[in-house]
């Protein structure tokens, strides 16, 4: 009798488990463009629309992580991810998006986060504009592209060593750190001003540089005549240093006061009018570079307790943070808050806040729904198509399911020649994406022109077109 009522009550939880997988949760929503230095805000100044998405465990989503100005056209990078239901595979891949155009690129995909060593990679793209262009780079094994008149030149590899950032200016040039073979590193300094092409013909030597972490500098600072500062890994040890005859010579390594296993890296310090600003348990903290000791003093927090959010700007001079439905922008070079918003009525979903001088931008909730698969699923195959086309690297087809069932995808070129099978093997019913990045079976690129995607399910066969423009 006790094995009987265990079998129902297993079954019931069954049954329950069963419906819930079977719902479908999306959310969607605007970034909001804010100017904090009006007194209200324009809640019709929307840039891009945003989607997050669980189908019966395949997940969905997109996050916008930065956004610029060049050549008067407002540009955001945005992250798509998601885990798929079966194998729970993470994927994440990040997008170029165009607001006067409406169009977006793919810069990278399937970026895996960590590798097995451990370190790290910067998923939320770093900006670094030039007189020639903008430069956008993922870091270590990501992309690396320039932007200059709405056309990208990928520099992904160079003399096969990958571009993984700039770690700031020394001098009137740029410091480019690379990598060679994994955890080989070079560095070079290089002038954009004329061209964005990557001569690397001044490369510079860094002292101790077996000591150096995660690829050399993630930033430097210039402090006064020839000297410097920079972060030389991770945990928070920074290092003053000289610069003379094409060598970055250490001087001493300081060690912030404030909790360094927790001191954030690459974008979430700053070193503004000789004081290090940095994040610690909730506050704002701030420490003064004596150089007549050459060492860090004075600790104090300038903001405790900043909220729920924060972000700094990208030219180290502004701190933006939420807290109790207000947004507030503090200067750390006039050491003081310069601007305060109510933003209770924006719809704020939560994550970080964007800052572009004069702009905040905040992501928007704006519907939320939550609804069975068999309502929203139609009763055929649909083909939604791919996008962007045409497109540069890659592209992402899209189409639903109506019932579990096998499908392949296949790349043909305008000759019929085959060029790669994209997806062979049993789907869920349901949404899917799969990407193309503009290779061959052979992981080969292939070149410009028209090209088709053969679709097969339930012995039938779909096809469609798509333009490939490098």
């Amino acid at each position: 009798m006790k094995r009987i009522i265990v079998l129902k009550a297993v079954f019931i939880l069954f049954i329950l488990c069963s419906i819930q997988y079977s719902q479908v949760s999306e959310t969607r929503g605007n970034l909001l463009r804010i100017n904090f230095t009006k007194p209200n805000i324009d809640l019709s100044d929307t840039l891009w629309n945003w989607v997050g998405r669980n189908d019966s465990g395949e997940t969905y989503s997109t996050r916008c992580s930065n956004v610029f100005v060049h050549d008067s056209t407002t540009y955001l990078l945005f992250n798509s991810s998601g885990e798929d239901r079966v194998s729970h595979y993470p994927w994440i891949n990040g997008h170029l998006y165009n607001t006067a155009t409406g169009n977006s690129r793919l810069l990278f995909e399937d970026h895996p986060g960590y590798d097995n060593l451990g370190s790290y990679y910067y998923f939320d793209p770093q900006i670094r504009k030039t007189s020639a262009g903008v430069w956008i780079y993922y870091g270590r094994r990501g992309a690396a592209v320039f932007l200059r008149n709405d056309s990208l030149y990928q520099f992904q590899k160079v003399n096969n060593k990958a571009v993984i950032h700039f770690a700031g200016k020394v001098g009137d040039k740029e410091l480019v750190v690379l990598e060679g073979t994994p955890y080989t590193f070079s560095y070079y300094l290089e002038d954009f001003s004329i061209s964005p092409l990557l001569k690397l013909d001044q490369e510079i030597s860094i002292e101790d540089n077996n000591n150096q972490s995660f690829g050399g500098p993630s930033k430097i600072n210039y402090i006064t005549g020839n000297l410097y500062l920079y972060q030389s890994d991770v945990w928070g040890v920074f290092c003053l240093s000289s610069f003379e005859n094409n060598k970055i010579s250490i001087i001493k390594r300081l060690k912030p006061a404030g909790d360094t296993l927790i001191l954030p890296i690459w974008f979430k310090w700053r070193f503004v009018n000789g004081n290090l600003y940095y994040i610690e348990s909730g506050n704002l903290v701030k420490e003064n570079l004596d150089l007549s000791t050459n060492s860090f003093t004075n600790k104090q927090v300038v903001i405790s307790n900043y909220g729920s959010s924060y972000s700094f700007d990208r030219d180290g001079n502004l701190f933006a943070h939420i807290k109790n439905d207000s947004l507030f922008i503090f200067s750390m070079k006039e050491e003081k808050r310069i601007h305060a918003l109510d933003i209770r009525f924006a719809k704020f979903k939560g994550g970080i806040p964007i800052i572009d001088s004069p702009y905040v931008y905040l992501h928007q909730t704006l519907s939320v729904t939550d609804v069975k698969d068999e309502k929203e699923l139609p009763t055929d195959f649909l083909l939604k198509g791919n996008y962007p086309n045409p497109f540069n690297p890659g592209t992402t087809i899209n189409f639903v399911l109506s019932k579990r069932e096998n499908v392949s995808i296949v790349i043909y070129n305008l000759l019929g020649e085959k060029v790669r099978e994209l997806l062979r093997e049993e789907k869920d019913a349901g949404e899917h994406f799969v990407i193309w990045n503009g290779k061959d079976d052979f992981e080969r690129e292939v070149t410009s022109g028209v090209y088709f995607y053969l679709i097969t399910h339930n012995r039938k066969v779909i096809s469609s077109k798509m333009v490939l423009i490098k």
